[in-house]
């Protein structure tokens, strides 16, 4: 599911992918960029089972890979607040 939402959403532009601040600002802390975050929704998989945010009422999924030029893991937590669209949540490298 997450890998066709994601091509939709870049080839399309039928389905949105929207950006939490927090988000934006781990993308410069970790010295990211959007591109990365494109990049490991189009090529990483989905790890551990969901979790239920209790506040929103959203599930978030974390999705592992490596950012572009880049060997350090990287993990996106994402929600789906329709099916039509991703929200970026979070982003941070692993060691």
């Amino acid at each position: 599911m997450i890998r066709e939402i994601v091509k939709k959403s870049l080839i399309s532009g039928k389905y949105s992918i929207g950006y939490t601040e927090h988000f934006k600002q781990e993308l410069k802390n970790d010295r990211l960029d959007i591109n990365d975050a494109h990049y490991i929704l189009e090529n990483g998989l989905i790890v551990d089972e969901p979790e239920l945010d209790q506040k929103h009422g959203e599930w978030r999924y974390r999705v592992k890979g490596r950012a572009i030029d880049s060997k350090a893991a990287t993990v996106l937590v994402i929600t789906f607040p329709s099916r039509t669209s991703i929200k970026c949540i979070t982003i941070f490298k692993t060691r």
